[in-house]
Protein backbone atom coordinates (compact mmCIF):
# COMPACT_ATOMS: atom_id res chain seq x y z
CA UNK A 1 0.00 0.00 0.00
CA UNK A 2 1.62 3.26 -1.13
CA UNK A 3 1.94 6.27 1.13
CA UNK A 4 2.07 4.41 4.44
CA UNK A 5 4.27 6.11 7.04
CA UNK A 6 4.82 4.56 10.47
CA UNK A 7 5.86 6.11 13.76
CA UNK A 8 9.29 4.55 13.23
CA UNK A 9 9.67 6.26 9.86
CA UNK A 10 8.57 9.66 11.18
CA UNK A 11 11.02 9.23 14.06
CA UNK A 12 13.83 8.53 11.55
CA UNK A 13 12.76 11.53 9.45
CA UNK A 14 12.68 13.84 12.47
CA UNK A 15 16.03 12.53 13.75
CA UNK A 16 17.93 13.13 10.50
CA UNK A 17 16.63 13.73 6.97
CA UNK A 18 19.78 12.18 5.49
CA UNK A 19 19.34 9.01 7.53
CA UNK A 20 15.74 8.84 6.36
CA UNK A 21 16.87 9.27 2.75
CA UNK A 22 19.26 6.31 2.99
CA UNK A 23 16.67 4.07 4.66
CA UNK A 24 13.56 5.03 2.69
CA UNK A 25 14.91 6.67 -0.45
CA UNK A 26 17.78 4.37 -1.35
CA UNK A 27 16.01 1.70 0.76
CA UNK A 28 19.14 0.44 2.48
CA UNK A 29 19.73 -1.24 5.81
CA UNK A 30 22.97 -2.51 7.40
CA UNK A 31 23.80 -6.18 6.90
CA UNK A 32 24.51 -6.36 10.63
CA UNK A 33 23.29 -4.36 13.59
CA UNK A 34 24.79 -3.13 16.84
CA UNK A 35 24.10 -4.79 20.19
CA UNK A 36 21.20 -2.48 21.06
CA UNK A 37 19.07 -3.20 18.00
CA UNK A 38 20.08 -6.88 17.87
CA UNK A 39 19.13 -7.34 21.53
CA UNK A 40 15.76 -5.73 20.87
CA UNK A 41 15.08 -7.94 17.84
CA UNK A 42 15.96 -11.15 19.70
CA UNK A 43 14.12 -10.14 22.87
CA UNK A 44 10.97 -9.16 20.98
CA UNK A 45 11.00 -12.45 19.08
CA UNK A 46 11.26 -14.45 22.30
CA UNK A 47 8.37 -12.54 23.90
CA UNK A 48 6.35 -12.89 20.70
CA UNK A 49 6.69 -16.68 20.91
CA UNK A 50 5.75 -16.65 24.61
CA UNK A 51 2.62 -14.55 24.16
CA UNK A 52 1.45 -16.21 20.95
CA UNK A 53 1.55 -19.61 22.62
CA UNK A 54 -0.48 -18.25 25.54
CA UNK A 55 -2.82 -16.59 23.03
CA UNK A 56 -3.43 -20.00 21.43
CA UNK A 57 -4.81 -21.30 24.73
CA UNK A 58 -1.77 -23.08 26.14
CA UNK A 59 -0.53 -22.65 29.70
CA UNK A 60 2.17 -20.21 30.73
CA UNK A 61 4.42 -23.15 31.61
CA UNK A 62 4.02 -24.60 28.12
CA UNK A 63 4.66 -21.18 26.55
CA UNK A 64 7.82 -20.83 28.63
CA UNK A 65 9.06 -24.19 27.36
CA UNK A 66 8.40 -23.14 23.77
CA UNK A 67 10.30 -19.89 24.31
CA UNK A 68 13.25 -21.78 25.78
CA UNK A 69 13.26 -24.26 22.89
CA UNK A 70 13.57 -21.27 20.56
CA UNK A 71 16.41 -19.85 22.66
CA UNK A 72 18.26 -23.18 22.57
CA UNK A 73 17.83 -23.49 18.80
CA UNK A 74 19.06 -19.93 18.22
CA UNK A 75 22.04 -20.44 20.53
CA UNK A 76 23.09 -23.61 18.71
CA UNK A 77 22.74 -21.82 15.38
CA UNK A 78 24.79 -18.85 16.61
CA UNK A 79 27.54 -21.07 17.99
CA UNK A 80 27.65 -23.13 14.80
CA UNK A 81 27.97 -19.96 12.71
CA UNK A 82 30.60 -18.50 15.05
CA UNK A 83 28.23 -15.55 15.64
CA UNK A 84 29.80 -14.14 18.80
CA UNK A 85 27.40 -11.22 19.10
CA UNK A 86 24.23 -13.35 18.97
CA UNK A 87 25.75 -15.98 21.27
CA UNK A 88 26.52 -13.39 23.93
CA UNK A 89 23.14 -11.65 23.63
CA UNK A 90 21.13 -14.88 23.72
CA UNK A 91 23.12 -16.15 26.71
CA UNK A 92 22.05 -13.07 28.67
CA UNK A 93 18.49 -12.82 27.34
CA UNK A 94 17.43 -16.40 28.06
CA UNK A 95 17.77 -16.27 31.89
CA UNK A 96 16.56 -12.66 31.91
CA UNK A 97 13.30 -13.50 30.16
CA UNK A 98 12.83 -16.61 32.29
CA UNK A 99 12.99 -14.26 35.27
CA UNK A 100 10.52 -11.99 33.47
CA UNK A 101 7.99 -14.82 33.15
CA UNK A 102 8.42 -15.73 36.82
CA UNK A 103 8.02 -12.07 37.83
CA UNK A 104 4.81 -11.56 35.79
CA UNK A 105 3.42 -15.12 35.90
CA UNK A 106 0.29 -14.24 37.88
CA UNK A 107 -0.43 -11.25 35.64
CA UNK A 108 0.07 -13.26 32.46
CA UNK A 109 -2.86 -15.44 33.50
CA UNK A 110 -5.16 -12.46 34.14
CA UNK A 111 -5.27 -11.37 30.48
CA UNK A 112 -6.33 -12.71 27.13
CA UNK A 113 -4.07 -11.69 24.28
CA UNK A 114 -5.97 -10.13 21.41
CA UNK A 115 -3.02 -9.32 19.15
CA UNK A 116 0.70 -10.14 19.37
CA UNK A 117 3.06 -8.34 16.97
CA UNK A 118 0.23 -7.82 14.48
CA UNK A 119 0.02 -4.86 12.10
CA UNK A 120 -2.98 -2.53 11.95
CA UNK A 121 -3.49 0.23 9.41
CA UNK A 122 -5.60 3.35 9.83
CA UNK A 123 -5.50 5.70 6.86
CA UNK A 124 -1.81 6.08 6.02
CA UNK A 125 -0.67 5.08 9.51
CA UNK A 126 0.54 1.48 9.95
CA UNK A 127 1.42 0.37 13.46
CA UNK A 128 2.41 -2.88 15.14
CA UNK A 129 1.80 -3.02 18.90
CA UNK A 130 3.86 -5.65 20.69
CA UNK A 131 0.84 -6.71 22.73
CA UNK A 132 -2.85 -5.85 22.80
CA UNK A 133 -4.39 -7.57 25.81
CA UNK A 134 -7.76 -7.56 27.58
CA UNK A 135 -8.31 -8.18 31.28
CA UNK A 136 -10.47 -11.25 31.72
CA UNK A 137 -12.64 -9.69 34.44
CA UNK A 138 -12.68 -5.92 33.86
CA UNK A 139 -12.51 -6.27 30.03
CA UNK A 140 -10.15 -3.30 29.87
CA UNK A 141 -7.96 -3.32 26.75
CA UNK A 142 -4.29 -2.38 27.19
CA UNK A 143 -1.50 -1.86 24.66
CA UNK A 144 1.93 -2.94 25.83
CA UNK A 145 5.32 -2.15 24.28
CA UNK A 146 8.52 -3.94 25.33
CA UNK A 147 11.72 -1.96 25.82
CA UNK A 148 15.09 -3.59 26.50
CA UNK A 149 17.13 -1.03 28.42
CA UNK A 150 20.35 -0.59 30.35
CA UNK A 151 18.50 1.83 32.65
CA UNK A 152 14.77 2.45 32.97
CA UNK A 153 13.26 5.54 31.38
CA UNK A 154 12.79 8.33 33.91
CA UNK A 155 10.05 10.07 31.97
CA UNK A 156 7.86 8.90 29.08
CA UNK A 157 5.47 11.87 28.98
CA UNK A 158 6.73 13.10 25.61
CA UNK A 159 7.03 9.68 23.96
CA UNK A 160 4.68 9.67 20.94
CA UNK A 161 4.62 5.94 20.12
CA UNK A 162 1.87 4.60 22.39
CA UNK A 163 -0.41 7.66 22.16
CA UNK A 164 -0.30 7.20 18.37
CA UNK A 165 -1.10 3.49 18.70
CA UNK A 166 -4.03 4.27 20.97
CA UNK A 167 -5.30 6.83 18.44
CA UNK A 168 -4.93 4.27 15.65
CA UNK A 169 -6.80 1.47 17.41
CA UNK A 170 -9.55 3.76 18.68
CA UNK A 171 -9.97 5.16 15.18
CA UNK A 172 -10.47 1.61 13.93
CA UNK A 173 -13.24 1.17 16.48
CA UNK A 174 -11.42 -0.84 19.12
CA UNK A 175 -11.89 0.25 22.75
CA UNK A 176 -8.50 0.94 24.30
CA UNK A 177 -8.34 1.92 27.97
CA UNK A 178 -4.61 2.31 28.50
CA UNK A 179 -1.06 1.66 27.32
CA UNK A 180 2.23 0.98 29.04
CA UNK A 181 5.95 0.70 28.35
CA UNK A 182 7.14 -2.69 29.58
CA UNK A 183 10.76 -2.03 30.51
CA UNK A 184 13.23 -4.91 30.78
CA UNK A 185 16.61 -4.02 32.24
CA UNK A 186 19.57 -6.12 31.09
CA UNK A 187 22.24 -4.47 33.24
CA UNK A 188 24.14 -7.17 35.15
CA UNK A 189 24.04 -5.56 38.59
CA UNK A 190 20.47 -4.24 38.36
CA UNK A 191 18.45 -4.96 41.49
CA UNK A 192 15.15 -4.14 39.80
CA UNK A 193 14.95 -5.64 36.32
CA UNK A 194 11.31 -5.19 35.36
CA UNK A 195 9.11 -2.13 35.47
CA UNK A 196 5.99 -0.86 33.71
CA UNK A 197 5.20 2.79 33.15
CA UNK A 198 1.86 4.01 31.82
CA UNK A 199 1.84 6.21 28.74
CA UNK A 200 0.37 9.70 29.10
CA UNK A 201 -2.88 9.49 27.15
CA UNK A 202 -4.44 12.90 27.68
CA UNK A 203 -6.86 13.59 24.78
CA UNK A 204 -5.08 16.83 23.84
CA UNK A 205 -1.75 15.02 23.60
CA UNK A 206 -3.17 12.19 21.47
CA UNK A 207 -4.75 14.73 19.12
CA UNK A 208 -1.50 16.70 18.82
CA UNK A 209 0.51 13.58 18.01
CA UNK A 210 -2.12 12.60 15.43
CA UNK A 211 -1.79 16.02 13.83
CA UNK A 212 2.02 15.82 13.78
CA UNK A 213 1.99 12.28 12.37
CA UNK A 214 -0.28 13.37 9.50
CA UNK A 215 1.79 16.49 8.85
CA UNK A 216 5.07 14.56 8.65
CA UNK A 217 3.40 11.86 6.54
CA UNK A 218 2.46 14.56 4.02
CA UNK A 219 6.04 15.87 3.92
CA UNK A 220 7.52 12.38 3.50
CA UNK A 221 5.11 11.42 0.73
CA UNK A 222 5.93 14.65 -1.10
CA UNK A 223 9.60 13.61 -1.08
CA UNK A 224 8.72 10.17 -2.38
CA UNK A 225 7.16 11.76 -5.45
CA UNK A 226 10.57 13.17 -6.43
CA UNK A 227 13.28 11.38 -8.35
CA UNK A 228 16.00 9.93 -6.15
CA UNK A 229 18.39 12.65 -7.32
CA UNK A 230 15.88 15.39 -6.46
CA UNK A 231 15.20 13.80 -3.08
CA UNK A 232 18.89 13.66 -2.24
CA UNK A 233 19.39 17.27 -3.32
CA UNK A 234 16.53 18.35 -1.03
CA UNK A 235 17.93 16.46 1.96
CA UNK A 236 20.09 17.98 4.70
CA UNK A 237 22.04 16.32 7.52
CA UNK A 238 21.33 16.79 11.19
CA UNK A 239 25.08 16.32 11.76
CA UNK A 240 25.60 16.61 15.51
CA UNK A 241 27.44 14.76 18.24
CA UNK A 242 24.23 13.22 19.60
CA UNK A 243 22.83 11.76 16.36
CA UNK A 244 25.84 10.82 14.25
CA UNK A 245 27.87 8.41 16.47
CA UNK A 246 25.05 5.84 16.66
CA UNK A 247 23.81 6.24 13.09
CA UNK A 248 24.01 2.99 11.04
CA UNK A 249 24.69 5.07 7.91
CA UNK A 250 27.52 7.18 9.39
CA UNK A 251 30.32 5.81 7.17
CA UNK A 252 28.19 6.07 4.03
CA UNK A 253 27.17 9.61 4.98
CA UNK A 254 30.80 10.63 5.53
CA UNK A 255 31.75 9.08 2.17
CA UNK A 256 29.06 11.12 0.41
CA UNK A 257 29.88 14.27 2.35
CA UNK A 258 33.54 14.14 1.35
CA UNK A 259 32.92 12.81 -2.16
CA UNK A 260 35.20 9.85 -1.53
CA UNK A 261 35.61 7.05 -4.10
CA UNK A 262 34.36 3.50 -3.59
CA UNK A 263 30.76 4.30 -2.66
CA UNK A 264 29.27 1.43 -4.68
CA UNK A 265 31.66 -1.08 -3.11
CA UNK A 266 30.86 0.29 0.36
CA UNK A 267 27.12 -0.12 -0.21
CA UNK A 268 27.54 -3.62 -1.67
CA UNK A 269 29.79 -4.73 1.20
CA UNK A 270 27.97 -3.37 4.22
CA UNK A 271 24.32 -2.78 3.23
CA UNK A 272 21.40 -4.71 1.80
CA UNK A 273 17.88 -3.87 0.56
CA UNK A 274 15.60 -2.58 3.30
CA UNK A 275 13.06 -5.17 4.47
CA UNK A 276 10.74 -2.46 5.80
CA UNK A 277 7.10 -3.01 4.89
CA UNK A 278 3.63 -3.93 6.13
CA UNK A 279 1.15 -6.74 5.73
CA UNK A 280 -2.61 -6.34 5.81
CA UNK A 281 -4.25 -5.22 9.02
CA UNK A 282 -5.65 -7.77 11.44
CA UNK A 283 -8.82 -7.98 13.48
CA UNK A 284 -9.49 -9.27 16.94
CA UNK A 285 -12.74 -10.10 18.70
CA UNK A 286 -14.20 -7.38 20.86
Amino acid sequence: MNGLVSNSETDTFNTCRRRHYYAFGEKLQPKSFGDGLSRGILGHKALEILHKVIQSGESTAFALREMNIWFNDELLKAIKNNDVQSTELLTVLKPLLNEYVEFYERELNLYEYLAVEETFIFGLFPFTPDIVKRHKKTKQVIIEDHKFLYNFYNNVKTFPQLPKYVWGLRSLGYPVHGASYDMIRYRNNAQLKFKRTDADLKPKKIEQYRHEQEKVTHRINALKQLTLEEWEEDTVRTANSFTCPSCPFRVLCETDLEGLPGRNLLVKSFFEPNTYGYELEVEFNE
